[in-house]
């Protein structure tokens, strides 16, 4: 399984800021720990995607007792999994804006038709994307 674990630091301050040494550009922030290593999760995970998206190769893990580290810092490791990632992205969803006749618009309410669901049912058989 294309799974990647990379170091990440947390450093204590007014916030808990989050950079990754093996991507110094990679950076966020959180109010608390659990925060912290949600949004280091999802940080480390746009960053893999976008940097396979362009072909990039992942770098090698840092050496975990090679890492400097300050009084207010700790090391974490984050994992990813590349397959979960790629169907996250997959599954983001768009708001689209589109004008039906108020009398289906009247009848599918009165029958709790879900129209996002038809919507999208509809199009993955028009488009033959029944998976």
């Amino acid at each position: 399984m294309e799974k990647y674990i990379y170091p990440a630091v947390f450093s204590y301050e007014e916030v808990i800021y989050i950079r990754f040494p093996d991507f110094p550009e990679c950076v966020s922030d959180a109010e608390c720990e659990t925060e912290a290593y949600s949004n280091a999760k999802e940080i480390l995970e746009l960053w893999l995607y976008d940097m396979e998206c362009r072909g990039i190769s992942f770098p090698r893990k840092s050496v975990l007792k090679d890492i400097p580290l300050s009084d207010n810092e700790i090391l974490v490791l984050i994992e990813v999994s590349m397959p979960v990632v790629r169907d996250k992205v997959k599954n983001i969803y768009v708001k689209k804006t589109l004008t039906i006749p108020k009398w289906l618009d009247e009848l599918g309410k009165a029958e709790n038709v879900n129209f996002s669901l038809l919507l999208q049912n509809a199009l993955k058989e028009y488009l033959g994307e029944n998976k």
